[in-house]
């Protein structure tokens, strides 16, 4: 297959109308993008639309190997349709290098702050392993909120595996009533 080279481009913004990603990858299928570090998605879906899975070939997965910063922001006027667990770790997949994440979206789910904490018994399956600075901006379009402890492990995996010097984090919050993890 023939691609298109953009050698330069460093950082691409794509506002999507959909919630899916067969756009972006296609887009991504037909260009050759090893500058690309910096990557903000925008998806705005309508209710026209169901969900689909996303998915990414080859080529996008490649295109997506050098990131360093990625900006996902998904927006659905349905609280039925969710930024989805498995999505995300579709594309973060692709994204071994990535210093910096940030999501915002009306539901992040608990999932994904399980997804993104490290386990250093399995360092295969872990999610950006570079990662230093993390921003999830969980809106209210959903009610359901996140249990402290799934936040608390996430932010500890991270600054004791991992330098992570930067964590934003906004979520409704859940009571703690685990036991004491210091003993």
């Amino acid at each position: 297959p023939q691609y298109i080279s953009v050698c330069n481009l460093h950082t691409l913004t794509l506002f999507m109308l959909t919630s899916s990603s067969n756009a972006l990858d296609s887009l991504f299928q037909n260009l050759e993008l090893p500058s690309l570090r910096i990557l903000e998605l925008e998806f705005h879906c309508d209710d026209e639309h169901p969900h689909e899975t996303w998915k990414w070939h080859n080529k996008s997965a490649e295109n997506m190997q050098n990131l360093e910063e990625l900006h996902i922001e998904y927006e659905s006027p349905r609280a039925h349709d969710p930024l989805r667990a498995e999505d995300l770790k579709n594309i973060l997949r692709c994204t071994p290098a990535l210093k910096f994440l940030e999501i915002i979206s009306g539901y992040i789910s608990t999932q994904t702050l399980l997804d993104l904490t490290l386990h250093p018994k399995n360092p295969v399956g872990n999610l950006c392993p570079k990662l230093e600075r993390l921003c999830l901006e969980h809106g209210a379009v959903r009610t359901e909120s996140i249990p402290a402890l799934a936040i608390i492990d996430l932010i500890v995996s991270r600054c004791q595996l991992l330098n992570l010097s930067e964590a934003n984090l906004m979520f409704e919050v859940t009571e703690y009533a685990g036991t004491d993890r210091r003993s």
